[in-house]
């Protein structure tokens, strides 16, 4: 994910984010939703002054809930080094007792694992999402659901 200047030309979409994003596109090794270095920097700008304004006003979601939507997490690239940002947890809307009955059916989308890259990819989703699962649940994320 990026976020920055872009420009509509024809039918085309052009700008420094959509350049950062498709420069990203395909970096990491693994199933991975993830926002560009610089969108994080971005976010994490604007999530600690949000902190600071949940602080001091009643009813604000908890930090909990920013974390468990978009934690930090260290994704594994394919050029064997790795990117620290912040990833979308596809377990945030999971409730928790949920939550290893969808992890295990997410896994079960990759096939066929005697492929050395797709069992590379498997192996880095699994552990971000038994990462997921121990996150802290936010009881008012569910009151919406």
């Amino acid at each position: 994910m990026s976020v920055g200047d872009f420009q509509i030309e024809d039918e085309f979409v052009i700008g420094p984010a959509i350049d950062e994003a498709a420069e990203l596109a395909n970096a990491a090794e693994g199933a991975f939703c993830w926002m560009t270095p610089g969108t994080c920097a971005q976010f994490d700008a604007i999530y600690h002054e949000w902190q600071e304004f949940a602080r001091q006003t009643p009813g604000c979601p908890s930090q909990e809930y920013v974390e468990t939507l978009a934690p930090r997490y260290k994704i594994p690239l394919k050029n064997g080094g790795f990117c620290e940002s912040r990833v979308v947890n596809p377990l945030a809307a999971c409730r928790p007792e949920h939550r290893e009955k969808f992890v295990k059916e997410l896994l079960n989308t990759f096939v066929p694992l005697d492929n050395g890259a797709v069992m590379r990819k498997h192996e880095n989703t699994q552990q971000f999402l038994r990462f997921a699962v121990t996150l802290p649940a936010d009881p008012a994320m569910f009151q919406r659901l």
